[in-house]
């Protein structure tokens, strides 16, 4: 007996399917497409039966009784489907097969009309698998977000459909009923929309899941870090698609970094070359990481071994403002079935997440800022109040001195702490001025050539009072004369910056050590001490402005100015300044300026153009 105009539609719908996928897996070797393709094979040779048989051509029976008997294939497909997804017990499986065999060979063996007992076999080897795929399609579609529950429901509801027409049609076969037909026909009409959905009907689905990772991405705190950041955009990117695994990785300098993840370790994909996502992005995506091609793509193999048992991996480009780059990278350990069409949104609002993560840098730069304007403002005003309280206490002390014939008689000590304490008001303002002119570009050098050597040496001739004071040994060391060009006045203040610094945190009977030599066209002046040292962590905010590290409890009073405005000096002069501490070993600070070629610049006044990179010379170490 003929099947019916109805169930011709139905096959139709479901060959357009079969169609379009075996293009896509034929196009790019698609592991998902290929599986789709073989899911609705049964229908389209059943709809190639019937076309032929209405053209007229005699085909033989056995081969009718085949395609008739593979339809039964489809229930038994999709069972393979829910269960690429979502595990089904083992037991499930065989009994699918077995139900297959026993209805299957009584269909290719018997000539129609088929006994009622068989009837009735045949009945039950589409209901069974097809009813379980049903439910195991719709538990897995309430376990995701977005485009992809809506296709998988649709599919359930498509599965269900067409077991409950197959079965009524076969039921009530000589009848030809319309209703079950029907339904045949709504649900090749459900697998073509879950399956083959319009781009707009996608978007649509896929503003659900946008709308869930929006939502959870504007809960985050104003203050939250960022690496708190991307984690909460890597686990609620693995919540809303239903993958086992989430990474994100930026292209940094040809070096990926992982930046977000859920489901694997920190750090696991950090390190790998560019190059090797370049490659992982070109290929047909999803990426099955159980195939030989996977073997060609190194990335792929990283993620395998990150994330053990994976399977499938899709990969989706990453833009985050304003110029950084990379993926987002969806692992599964089952069938990624309808999680391309969400994988694209969720990759674009990464750059959502990004832009949340440069507001948590930029907050917590600020909030650092105002902290140390804070404690600047604090120590400020202590070292401001220190010498004008010794004005004022001595000035007063001067007006209501004793007398001698009208004349009042002042110590000398008095106007020497006067003195001293109004040289110190101005140090400290300079200090905050000078900044303040390197900051604004301002600042205008004089340079020539000058002896690191004798500069050191008027610096601590100088400063001899405050080593003699702590009962300090200092020692000046030199290779030759070592010119520097420079501002003599700037080259002053940064090597006193240096010496104040020693002498302040080396403890009394502490040695320092200055250094003066020449490598390969630079000038360097090293001053070492043997104070308490500092901590590693400690080390990157030394030159920031308004910043004492250490101890808070055993901090030397200042500003926090003295290394940053010596920093900028430096480089100023097209040199550097850098330091090399351990804690309990000293410290030593080396001051890099451009050298003068004694043969030439020294006696025509030109500045050296070409001043080599000081970042491979090593600072002197502290010694005991």
């Amino acid at each position: 007996m003929r099947v019916s105009a109805w169930v011709l539609a139905a096959a139709a719908f479901l060959a357009v399917i079969f169609f379009r996928a075996a293009w896509g897996y034929a196009r790019r070797r698609d592991v998902v497409q290929g599986g789709i393709a073989l899911l609705f094979l049964p229908a389209t040779l059943l709809l190639a039966r019937e076309l032929a048989q209405l053209a007229g051509l005699v085909l033989p029976r056995p081969l009718l009784a085949v395609v008739g008997a593979l339809t039964l294939l489809i229930p038994y497909q999709l069972l393979r489907l829910a269960n690429q997804m979502r595990r089904v017990p083992r037991w499930v499986m065989a009994s699918a097969v077995g139900l297959f065999v026993l209805a299957a060979l009584p269909v290719v063996f018997v000539p129609p009309p088929l006994p009622p007992a068989m009837e009735l076999l045949f009945q039950l080897g589409f209901a069974f698998p097809g009813a379980v795929s049903a439910g195991y399609q719709l538990a897995e579609a309430r376990r995701r977000r977005g485009s992809s529950r809506v296709r998988l429901a649709v599919a359930a509801a498509a599965t269900g459909l067409m077991t409950v027409g197959i079965v009524w049609s076969v039921a009530t076969w000589g009848e030809q009923l319309a209703t079950p037909q029907l339904m045949l026909v709504a649900a090749a009409l459900g697998f073509l929309v879950a399956f083959m959905p319009p781009v707009w009907l996608r978007q649509l689905w896929a503003t659900r899941a946008a709308h869930t990772v929006s939502l959870r991405l504007s809960q985050a705190p104003a203050d939250e870090p960022a690496e708190r950041i991307w984690r909460r955009y890597g686990a609620v990117v693995c919540e809303v698609a239903g993958v086992d695994a989430t990474v994100v990785v930026i292209s940094r300098a040809g070096i990926l970094t992982q930046v977000a993840h859920a489901g694997l370790a920190d750090g696991s994909l950090t390190g790998a070359p560019s190059d090797q996502l370049d490659a992982l992005l070109g290929a047909p995506q999803p990426v099955s990481l159980i195939t030989r091609r996977c073997r060609r793509l190194p990335f792929a193999e990283r993620v395998l071994h990150a994330v053990p048992g994976a399977t499938y991996m899709t990969a989706a480009p990453l833009r985050v403002p304003p110029d950084e780059a990379g993926a987002l990278l969806l692992v599964s350990r089952r069938w990624p079935l309808f999680v391309e069409d969400d994988v694209r949104l969720l990759a674009d609002l990464g750059g959502q997440a990004g832009i949340l993560a440069e507001r948590a840098h930029v907050i917590a730069a600020a909030r650092a800022a105002s902290s140390a304007k804070s404690d600047f403002l604090a120590n400020m005003s202590h070292e401001l109040r220190t010498p004008l309280n010794a004005i004022l206490g001595f000035s007063d002390l001067a007006l209501t001195g004793p007398t001698e014939a009208g004349q009042v008689t002042i110590p000398v000590e008095w106007v020497e702490h006067i003195f001293a304490s109004g040289q110190r008001l101005l140090d400290l303002i300079n200090d905050v001025l000078d900044l303040s002119k390197v900051e604004a570009g301002h600042l205008e050098l004089r340079r020539e050539p000058l002896s690191m050597e004798a500069a050191a040496a008027d610096a601590l001739v100088a400063l001899r009072l405050m080593l003699d004071r702590k009962s300090l040994t200092a020692q000046l060391q030199h290779d030759g004369d070592v010119l520097a060009y420079a501002d003599p006045k700037r080259l002053r203040q940064m090597i006193d910056n240096l010496l104040s610094n020693a002498i302040k945190h080396t403890p009394a009977g502490g040695r320092i050590t200055v250094r003066a030599h020449r490598l390969r066209g630079t000038a360097y002046l090293t001053v070492t001490d043997t104070g308490p040292g500092i901590n590693h962590t400690d080390q990157a905010r030394l030159f920031e402005q308004f910043q004492q590290v250490g101890d808070p409890a055993t901090r030397q009073p200042g500003t926090g100015l003295g290394l940053a405005l010596t920093r900028r000096l430096a480089r100023a002069h097209g040199g550097d300044i850098t330091v090399h501490s351990q804690p309990g070993a000293g410290s030593s600070f080396t001051i890099c300026l451009p050298a003068v070629d004694t043969a030439t610049d020294a006696t025509d006044g030109t500045p050296p153009t070409n001043v080599e990179a000081i970042a491979d010379h090593e600072p002197e170490r502290p010694t005991r």
